[in-house]
């Protein structure tokens, strides 16, 4: 499969004003139970000066809550490569020849420092059919399971990272924020070290209000299977509400937004997968939620991402082999 890229238009796509493209890191930290996310992405025509370059951190720990860290550049002054997304604090880049993930952050501004590197341990996926989103659509790439090594330091500390699990997904495509859709994925994370455990990776879309849905993507992957079940036969149920404070970025945009100050999220997740032999049953628990606001730079709208942790219990049985995985996760609730 070829290096994974930014997928940018061609001067003559009349879509251009619509474009996105995302690279996305998770990790979690299973001794302390921190989970990280690390976004670098672009919003807006490469040839319309009001495109930006924005870098997000947000990064969880049960011992010290929240660390977040937003950066807004325009595109001139980011580094733009193929695989490189690079603004003063906040950087992911992609190995075209090993397909590793590194990523810096640094700054006064950004109270979690680190400098990270996760080697891809199983075959990336490649999404290229669009899937219908708003008025546009969107194409992704993952990589689901990867070992992180690397350090990072916060007020708190100082922490080396060894065999870390870690993923890694690219989202490109055409939608403008504030249209009437939003998704729901979830990922959770497997230790790199254990053949018994499986990273388990979960999508649909639906309308901004969660109450029609599109397709769902559901994949299991471990060193020793994977498995792709069927949309028809995924099924998802939600238990009760998260009752934690939300933290919310950046903060001038919050605070804007009053009105999604206090969102129904879910306090607890099922997903539950059969086909043929194959089985996946997925049980996570939020502990804490970030809301990050984000702006269409070319058209009046919102949209409101909703990144909630927690720790998650899977079991099933792929090509004939049980596994189960105890760990942490994300699950991304988008308004």
């Amino acid at each position: 499969m070829p290096p994974d890229t930014l997928r940018p238009p061609s001067p003559l796509d009349p879509t251009a004003s619509a474009y996105k493209d995302w690279f996305h890191l998770n990790f979690a930290e299973p001794d302390s139970g921190t989970v990280g996310l690390i976004n670098a992405s672009l919003h807006g025509s490469p040839w319309d000066g009001r495109a930006r370059a924005v870098g997000t951190v947000l990064v969880h720990s049960p011992q010290w809550g929240w660390k977040s860290h937003v950066e807004i550049k325009a595109y001139a002054d980011a580094n733009l490569a193929g695989s490189v997304i690079a603004l003063t604090d906040t950087a992911l880049a992609i190995d075209g020849r090993s397909g590793t993930i590194h990523a810096s952050l640094h700054g006064a501004g950004n109270p979690f420092s680190a400098r990270l590197a996760a080697e891809p341990l199983t075959a990336p996926l490649d999404i290229e059919q669009p899937l219908p989103l708003g008025s546009g659509w969107i194409s992704w790439y993952l990589v689901p399971s990867l070992r992180l090594s690397g350090e990072w330091a916060t007020s708190e500390g100082h922490n080396v990272l060894r065999n870390a699990p870690a993923y890694h997904d690219h989202n490109w495509g055409r939608w403008h924020w504030g249209e009437d859709f939003g998704w729901e994925w979830g990922c959770f994370l497997g230790a790199p070290e254990d053949p018994h455990a499986a990273t388990i990776i979960f999508g649909r879309t639906c309308d901004r209000a969660h109450r029609r849905f599109g397709t769902p993507f559901l994949i299991a992957d471990s060193r020793r299977a994977r498995r792709r079940f069927a949309p028809e036969c995924v099924t998802v149920k939600y238990g009760g509400y998260l009752e934690a404070p939300l933290h919310r970025v950046p903060g001038a945009m919050a605070a804007l937004h009053q009105e999604m100050a206090e969102p129904r999220l879910p306090g607890a997740v099922g997903i539950d997968a059969k086909q043929g032999d194959a089985r996946v049953t997925i049980e996570f628990t939020a502990r804490a939620a970030a809301q990050f606001v984000t702006a269409d730079p070319e058209i009046r709208g919102y949209g409101f991402i909703h990144e909630i942790v927690g720790a998650y219990h899977a079991a099933g049985t792929m090509a004939g082999l049980a596994f189960e995985t105890n760990g942490y996760g994300v699950f991304e609730y988008v308004m």
